[in-house]
């Protein structure tokens, strides 16, 4: 499909990923959307494309994500929701919120992160106005070099219904954002995938690829020094780890989650 001057492809998701990386392979791209996961499932896959961008949309995209995608060539990442364009990079890859189109009311959640409240200028048909995003995200505090007015996003840390909840030393529930995690699990070594969902009120499985003894042990010992810099008691957490399953064809990526609802305690 295209013109005269621009030619593009639809790749469905749902497909075989080694199909996608032979077919991407012999279709030499240029420009290259898609859900970082996805890029480098096919990446992995063997997929050789240069690219003059890579462009990473509906997850967050974590920088061990970004190393191995910039293979192909530069990264940047597009911030959308279902409520719309939300935030763009500018030439220099910094992330800038549409502040020229949308309002935004920056809630203070703590850690540093905030939680938009967008209303959109431009809708007539569907408007939404002071409507609350789940998503949590932290703002770089200095200018950008591009000169722009536009706040920029240092992280799009993950969804607030995805903090978990976990004991601190006095046995009181304390907030761990999941960027804490993202930091603690993308530090282990030879850990190519991960994810981390709580459980039950005090407990945390690590869903890891490769699983293996000696990276279990490296990878449980990240996450009890991550939750004790969050505030957290880890010797009141039961972890656990697991061999990672694949990711369901056509599902988002969410390397942290919290199981909703937690099963309740029961005593007996």
């Amino acid at each position: 499909m295209g013109s005269r001057w621009l030619d593009f492809r639809f790749f469905d998701l749902l497909r075989p990923v080694a199909d996608l990386a032979r077919e991407l392979t012999a279709y030499r791209p240029t420009l290259i959307v898609g859900p970082p996961a996805v890029l480098r499932a096919v990446q992995d896959q063997g997929a050789g494309v240069q690219a003059e961008r890579v462009v990473s949309v509906a997850e967050v995209l974590d920088p061990d994500d970004a190393a191995h995608l910039r293979a192909w060539g530069p990264v940047v990442q597009v911030y959308q929701a279902t409520e719309g364009l939300l935030a763009l990079p500018c030439e220099h890859g910094e992330l800038h919120l549409t502040e020229a189109h949308v309002h935004f009311d920056l809630e203070a959640v703590g850690g540093g992160l905030v939680r938009p409240v967008i209303t959109d200028l431009r809708r007539r048909v569907q408007p939404f106005v002071c409507h609350r995003l789940d998503d949590l995200l932290r703002l770089h505090p200095e200018p950008c070099p591009c000169g722009r007015a536009a706040r920029r996003v240092a992280a799009i840390v993950g969804r607030q219904d995805d903090a978990l909840q976990l004991p601190g030393p006095g046995g009181e529930p304390v907030t761990i954002w999941p960027d804490f995690l993202r930091g603690a699990l993308s530090a282990v070594p030879g850990l190519r995938d991960y994810r981390a969902e709580q459980t039950g009120a005090a407990a945390l499985t690590l869903a890891l690829n490769p699983c293996t003894p000696d990276l279990d042990t490296r990878a449980l010992a990240e996450v009890r020094a991550a939750l004790r810099r969050s505030g957290a008691d880890p010797a009141q957490v039961t972890l656990s780890t697991v061999p990672l399953p694949p990711l369901a064809p056509g599902t988002k990526r969410r390397r942290v989650s919290r199981a909703r609802p937690l099963a309740p305690e029961v005593t007996p």
